[in-house]
C-alpha cells in the first residue's frame, strides 16, 4: 500500500528513540490529513498521552465544500479539482506513497480552503476538526 520496504527502514531508529522529537514537532500543531482519524489512531498508539490541538480532516472538508461527488478519495478529488503535482524523479510517487499523499493532501487543503469565503472559514474549519467535534460530543 505505502511502498515502504523492510530495507527502507532497516537503519531507522525505533519510535521510542525519536518519540520526544516527534512530540516537540507536533505538540502545538494542528494535524491535517485525509481521513485524519487514521493518523490520529496511529499516533495515539505510540503517544498515548498526547492530545492534538486540532485535527482537520480534508475528507470532511471536501464533503462539506463539494457535496455529491461519486468518490472522495484523494485521486478522485485531485482529478475533479484539477490538482496536479510535480514531484522530483527520485521521490517515491504514486497513490498511497507517503510523500505523494502528503503533498496531495496539502494541495487539496489549500484548494478547498481557497474556495471558502474568509468570513466563514473558521466555522468550516471547526466543522472539519474532529478533535473539536469530539469535545462537543463529550460535553
Amino acid at each position: 500500500m505505502h511502498g515502504i520496504t523492510n530495507e527502507d527502514v532497516a537503519d531507522a531508529p525505533n519510535f521510542d528513540e525519536i518519540a520526544d522529537d516527534v512530540l516537540i514537532w507536533i505538540e502545538d500543531a494542528a494535524i491535517v490529513g485525509h481521513n485524519v482519524k487514521v493518523d490520529l489512531e496511529a499516533l495515539k498508539r505510540v503517544l498515548p498521552h498526547w492530545k492534538p490541538r486540532a485535527a482537520i480532516d480534508t475528507l470532511k472538508l471536501a464533503k462539506a465544500i463539494k457535496p455529491g461527488l461519486p468518490s472522495y478519495g484523494l485521486s478522485n478529488l485531485s482529478e475533479v479539482l484539477g490538482i496536479t503535482l510535480k514531484i522530483e524523479a527520485d521521490f517515491r510517487t504514486g497513490s498511497h506513497s507517503a510523500p505523494y499523499d502528503v503533498a496531495l493532501t496539502v494541495a487539496l487543503f489549500r484548494v478547498l480552503l481557497s474556495s471558502v469565503p474568509e468570513a466563514v472559514r473558521s466555522a468550516v474549519l471547526a466543522d472539519a476538526d474532529i478533535v473539536e467535534r469530539q469535545k462537543d460530543l463529550l460535553l
